[in-house]
């Protein structure tokens, strides 16, 4: 999963989102009757709060919008209680409610505890990063991207690389600046995937004139 939306201009998390299991098939909600293992109840209310961060995000994001927040994390809150031990993802949606509320430590914290739940380590890890460099933290946020290109590295060699791992690794790269090494990179994903959307759409991001500022805008889903 890619935790970059290429919509939102962005590496995140299959997220669209991020982090999402909203796209899991043959879930039930929790309640009905094919809903019988606490997985499922978790799964259930986990693509709730999902929904529920996602009607916060189209609306106008007044105060009387937030309640959708606090009804993401409470969802969040009740799945982590029924499944806490395999599904990442629980603890990533829950960190994306937290980051639009602001309460950005809280969003790590729920960050790091997916780490070795999650099916994607480095992404995870580099969504650390892209938070602290939006929050000024510029030298934790150095780290976490030198920690998640390692990670890619690992990933790679286990199980092989991906378009999406390719361009993220490109992103890293600019953010650590080393542009040579994003470019050169970009340019092994162009010519590996010519014709691919997913890859494209990456043409007008990553260059010279690369705007930190306005990608993280994007990641983090502001207006």
């Amino acid at each position: 999963m890619n935790i970059f939306s290429v919509k939102a201009h962005c590496f995140i998390a299959v997220f669209s989102l991020v982090f999402s299991v909203r796209g899991i098939q043959g879930q039930v909600a929790p309640n009905e009757p094919g809903a019988k293992s606490e997985t499922e109840k978790a799964v259930a209310l986990t693509i709730k709060a999902g929904n529920e961060l996602q009607q916060f995000r189209a609306s106008s994001r007044t105060e009387a919008d937030k309640y959708h927040l606090k009804r993401a994390v409470a969802y969040s809150d009740s799945a982590i209680l029924l499944n806490t031990s395999s599904n990442g993802f629980i603890f990533l949606e829950k960190a994306e409610a937290l980051i639009d509320m602001k309460d950005y430590d809280s969003a790590i914290q729920c960050m790091e505890q997916s780490r070795s739940r999650t099916v994607n380590e480095a992404e995870v890890v580099a969504r650390e990063g892209f938070l602290y460099e939006k929050t000024g933290k510029s030298q934790l946020a150095q780290s976490k991207f030198k920690e998640a290109l390692r990670l890619y590295d690992v990933q790679i060699k286990d199980k092989g690389e991906t378009k999406y791992i390719i361009v993220n690794r490109a992103i890293l790269f600019m953010f650590i600046s080393q542009p040579a090494y994003a470019k050169k990179e970009y340019s092994r994903a162009t010519r590996r995937y010519p014709h691919d959307a997913y890859v494209n759409a990456y043409s007008k991001i990553i260059t010279d004139n690369f705007n930190k500022e306005a990608f993280l805008k994007s990641i983090f889903f502001e207006k």
